[in-house]
């Protein structure tokens, strides 16, 4: 027997007074999937889990969210967490995390897309494109850029000018949300076109709550993918 927890989800993070902070809510609904020992799923369910930790701290002051399979969620903050120090930059901490995710997906693009074709790395893969022809090199590339690693990230923190929000994306981009919001998760559809309506970022934190929980209710229609249990984190704290 095997097993998999994946974080449903929809985390949401958005900046209060012109980003002077930034409020985060994520749900707490997970999907467990047990499997036997020929990979059949045996046993799914969704439960909505005390100790499940959609907001990730990664010093006092930077957190990250994450949503999909939640082994590679711990392992991604594990291997953050251990490669900087709590009183870097933000700026640094988003470099390592971007080069930590991107490694991590391209690991993971290799071994499920270049592996079976018998390319042991992307180098390798880029050294011999030369030698196939331009129609399988393009049908290759798709699969790459067609790759979903099974987690999504975003990350805030206080940057120079105040605080930010930054999506990750493969193959290991930092964007910051120009608008001053994001969400990552299944339910990002449902909650998305509320905010993209009704938030500002010089609102204040009272208002970013209401349009945050807004918007988190509006996802809640859809009950398998989103919980309606909610955490709360502020940034800065207190």
């Amino acid at each position: 027997m095997s097993y998999n927890v994946y974080y449903m989800t929809l985390c949401i993070a958005a900046l209060y007074d012109d980003g002077k902070g930034v409020a985060i809510n994520a749900d707490k609904l997970t999907q467990v999937q047990i499997k036997n020992e020929h990979n059949e799923d045996v046993i799914l369910t969704r439960v909505e889990r005390d100790d499940t930790d959609k907001i990730r701290m990664l010093t006092n002051d930077i957190a990250l969210i994450a949503a999909g399979d939640g082994g590679w969620s711990d392992l991604l903050v594990e291997d953050i967490k251990r490669s900087i120090h709590p009183s870097q930059k933000f700026s640094n901490v988003l470099k390592t995390a971007v080069a930590i995710y991107h490694k991590h997906v391209e690991a993971k693009a290799v071994e499920q897309v270049l592996m079976p074709l018998g390319f042991s790395s992307l180098k390798d893969y880029l050294r011999h494109t030369t030698n196939y022809p331009p129609q399988t090199i393009e049908v290759i590339n798709k699969q790459l850029d067609d790759f979903r690693f099974p987690t999504d990230i975003a990350i805030a923190g206080k940057g120079e000018d105040g605080y930010e929000v930054h999506n990750i994306d493969w193959p290991g981009i930092s964007q910051i949300a120009r608008y001053g919001f994001t969400a990552v998760g299944k339910g990002q559809l449902l909650a998305l076109p509320m905010l993209s309506e009704k938030y500002y970022r010089t609102m204040s934190k009272a208002e970013v709550v209401k349009i945050l929980t807004e918007a988190k209710i509006a996802a809640e229609a859809d009950e398998e993918i989103v919980g309606k249990r909610t955490d709360w984190v502020f940034l800065p704290k207190g």
